[in-house]
């Protein structure tokens, strides 16, 4: 892309859990900031180091936090966040929505995540 950032990333869902999937970060890469109109997520972290980055206005600056295997992250509706694999290893995540809809917001390049 033209920030020099690659966005990006794998997911897996079984059809059996349609609120529960997992989430591959492969190094480098970046879940763009985005947010949820009316959806709850929970993230625990299965594999891997990775920066999550979470702020609830654009004007606000980002929270960073340090996450690691065995640490588990609420979001709530309205909440940007971004995730970060800063490291040479791949990131993996398990995550729980209170929705099946998909009712993200990307802020961060939107046009690359019409279809995810």
């Amino acid at each position: 892309s033209q920030t020099g950032i690659q966005y990006g990333y794998d997911k897996a869902v079984d059809p059996r859990y349609p609120t529960l999937d997992f989430v591959r970060l492969p190094s480098g890469l970046v879940i763009p900031e985005h947010y949820h109109l009316q959806r709850e997520e929970d993230f625990f972290v299965v594999g891997g180091i990775a920066k999550f980055q979470v702020r609830m206005s654009i004007r606000d600056p980002r929270e960073e936090k340090r996450i690691r295997v065995g640490e588990i992250i609420h979001v709530s509706p309205g909440e940007l966040h971004r995730v970060v694999n800063d490291t040479d290893r791949p990131f993996y995540l398990a995550r729980s929505a209170s929705s099946r809809e998909d009712d993200s917001v990307f802020t961060e390049h939107p046009e690359l995540f019409q279809d995810l």
